[in-house]
């Protein structure tokens, strides 16, 4: 049914939203309308749409759906998502209202305020969230950025650290690596690479000593429309496969 849900947006907006590339999103130095760091929203410049589905390890019980619209404003980049997981005897819904804002022209900051249900048969837990990150553009090539999730520990999601650095190598090569530690998970080393062989097509893969974090992604371009696909490795869970639309609104 979920997935249904997803096709019917697709169908009914993909001429007439839009955004930057759902695999640039990836990571704490991540930018455009999926970025894992708030801060990354800031790149916004036009009103943006997306949609996504997430299968995790290819349990339809663990599909997860996505919705995102942006807007830029004269105080910043406000952004709206909702994200709903599970089934009828276990889901999760969460709303949040996120704002990122550049403070100069090399440093940006992001916050995230939002909602987050859980049922579990008849059950309910819900509780409020928050994200904070940051970016900072060193050099013309070198940028560094940091983000804390969940950083009052509110128990219906664990609190992470990440902490990242991004080299770009060329016009079509982006290089960067990160620190991400989750509460009391072992701390993760991550290595990102970002390859865009032509204009229409945006390549993307990561690497992890974590079991978690390895996965590979290609986007395609097609005047405002962009359409990814995204394939997750765990060592011991499988692949997850994931899909996105974005558009951006000019």
């Amino acid at each position: 049914m979920k997935i249904l849900l997803i096709l019917g947006f697709i169908i009914s907006y993909c001429f007439l939203f839009s955004q930057s590339t759902f695999v640039e999103g990836r990571g704490a130095n991540g930018q455009g309308l999926w970025a894992e760091n708030v801060a990354g929203i800031s790149t916004l410049t036009t009103t943006s749409f997306g949609v996504s589905a997430d299968y995790k390890f290819g349990l339809s019980e663990l599909t997860n759906a996505q919705i995102r619209i942006a807007k830029p404003y004269q105080f910043g980049v406000l952004l709206l998502q909702w994200n709903s997981l599970g089934n009828t005897h276990y889901n999760v819904n969460e709303w949040a209202l996120s704002l990122a804002k550049n403070l100069s022209p090399s440093f940006v900051m992001g916050l995230s305020l939002g909602y987050k249900r859980e049922q579990i048969g008849y059950d309910n837990y819900g509780g409020l969230l928050a994200d904070f990150g940051v970016q900072y553009q060193i050099s013309h090539l070198l940028s560094a950025s940091s983000v804390v999730y969940n950083p009052f520990r509110q128990y219906l999601e664990p609190s992470a650290f990440h902490l990242g650095l991004k080299y770009v190598a060329s016009d079509k090569v982006n290089l960067a690596i990160s620190m991400q530690k989750t509460e009391s998970l072992p701390t993760a080393l991550v290595a990102q690479l970002h390859y865009e062989p032509s204009s229409k097509i945006i390549l993307f893969t990561s690497l992890s000593t974590q079991a978690n974090n390895n996965a590979f992604g290609i986007a395609f371009l097609w005047h405002n429309l962009c359409i990814d696909t995204y394939l997750a490795y765990h060592y011991y869970l499988g692949f997850s496969p994931q899909m996105a639309l974005t558009y951006n609104l000019e």
